[in-house]
């Protein structure tokens, strides 16, 4: 199909006995560019669509392999719709990348009165918090089946990925209901946003009044340090994990998958809706089952952990992660700016919100340095007239007048800051390798492209 307005053409190969399929979509832009974007997906054996590969080029330019997230089934665009065989299940990963939604062989969602009053197999009921109010909008899935085999009170446990299929989310009344295929007892993952995530065992099939409890779970707050020059100094920007320390034993339970946060400016961090309690693994008599075990989790940030557990409230602060000295420079592509705490600047973040930055580290004592400010100077006008703020931060120890009279001299108009103290510290955090140092951004603030040199600005800033 084509859309005249966007200048789109997609192009649609299926071929159902290879269980392969390749999208592509051309685009010529009313500047005369020519992109060519094409995504391969493979069918699993449970039915699901996965892309597996895309490239896209760019005029002439060679293909590049590009981020697999940016392939979707169903996605955010309006102008076209990917129609799937009946009979395919398609995993919808646009509205929630962590529990997509499964249409079961194509087919579009049953409401919970119409599987509830259909004669079908079914479990349904309802979720509320614990005030006893529904909670819509949660991602309830089948993570086990539990079937009976051989003598009387023998039963054989299924643990499957194809139990993906097998889901809902609550509606506004917190109601949800499953179609099933076989009879027999399942247990119910139910996956929140705002609350601890819990599963319900051994529910038979044929349940429509099953009510479900979501716990608000704890909180675990803290900051990551490190010890520079005797002083312990907060590390921001730093990844800091939270998963479940004893991962062989519960894999089943499925919920607690590795959770990642970063840390703030001044090296804090937080999780929220931790589960806090979970079920022993000492029996498997659904009677004895019960939420009485604590949960221990490993928090973790480079190469240092230490075990937590709620063994005393819902809330665990005041955590500290010590980590090793900073001896590197950071990496900064895929990260937001560092605070421009320790640079002495007449500007602030706020004034460029939804403007791409382009920030120089630059040494008036190097004459590279010095060459390279005075180009990006001439390119202000062009630079501003594609919104784009360039600052420059001084990393030196030079006195203010001689600097400020060397920008007068050289017709420097753009803001230039000086690193207040800590020079070698501040470069190691901006990830400064040599200077001058380019560091660029999009509108969001988080770093695209870094320690690149003027001849390559052009290409940098140009519209992917």
């Amino acid at each position: 199909c084509t859309d005249n307005e966007s200048e789109k053409i997609y192009e649609i190969t299926f071929d159902p006995s290879r269980a392969f399929m390749i999208t592509e979509m051309i685009t010529t832009t009313k500047k005369g560019y020519y992109v060519k974007t094409q995504c391969e997906y493979k069918k699993t054996k449970e039915g699901f669509w996965h892309p597996t590969k895309g490239v896209r080029s760019f005029k002439k330019r060679e293909p590049f392999v590009m981020n697999i997230t940016e392939f979707v089934l169903n996605g955010p665009e309006d102008d076209y719709v990917l129609d799937m065989p009946k009979g395919t299940n398609i995993r919808d990963y646009t509205k929630d990348p962590d529990n997509p939604e499964v249409y079961r062989y194509g087919l579009a969602h049953k409401s919970y009165e119409q599987i509830t009053s259909s004669k079908g197999r079914f479990v349904a009921g309802i979720a509320v918090d614990e005030t006893g109010q529904p909670v819509g909008g949660v991602s309830v899935q089948v993570c086990c089946h539990k079937r009976p085999h051989g003598e009387e009170g023998k039963f054989r446990w299924k643990f499957s990925g194809e139990f993906d299929v097998l889901n809902a989310k609550t509606d506004a009344q917190g109601h949800f209901a499953i179609e099933l295929e076989e009879d027999g007892f399942y247990n119910l993952r139910f996956s929140p946003k705002n609350h601890a995530a819990i599963i319900a065992y051994d529910i038979p099939v044929g349940t429509s009044d099953l009510k479900v409890t979501l716990p608000d779970g704890g909180t675990v707050v803290g900051r990551v340090v490190r010890i520079e020059n005797g002083q312990k100094v907060p590390v921001p920007f730093a990844e800091v994990k939270l998963k479940q320390c004893d991962r062989a034993s519960y894999t089943h339970l499925g919920f607690d998958r590795e959770r990642k946060t970063k840390t703030d400016p001044d090296g804090r961090f937080r999780f929220e809706h931790v589960r806090t309690r979970m079920r022993g693994s000492k029996t498997r008599k659904s009677r004895d089952w019960g939420y009485d075990t604590f949960r221990v989790w490993e928090l973790s940030c480079e190469n240092v952990s230490q075990s937590v557990a709620f063994y005393e409230g819902m809330k665990i602060e005041k955590l500290e992660l010590l980590v090793g000295e900073l001896t590197e420079p950071l990496q900064l592509v895929g990260k937001k700016l560092p605070a421009l705490d320790n640079i002495n600047i007449d500007f602030t973040y706020e004034q460029t919100k939804d403007k791409p930055i382009l920030l120089c580290f630059w040494d008036k004592n190097q004459r590279p340095s010095r060459r390279c400010l005075a180009e990006l100077a001439k390119k202000a006008d062009d630079l501003a007239a594609k919104g784009i703020v360039l600052i420059a931060v001084h990393s030196s120890a030079v006195e203010q007048n001689e600097l400020d009279d060397w920008l007068t001299k050289n017709n420097i108009s753009i803001p230039v800051g000086t690193i207040k103290a800590d020079i070698e510290r501040t470069l190691l955090i901006w990830g400064v390798r040599g200077q001058p140092w380019l560091i660029l951004t999009d509108r969001n603030h988080t770093v695209t492209a870094e320690g690149f040199g003027i001849n390559e600005l052009d290409e940098k800033i140009r519209p992917k």
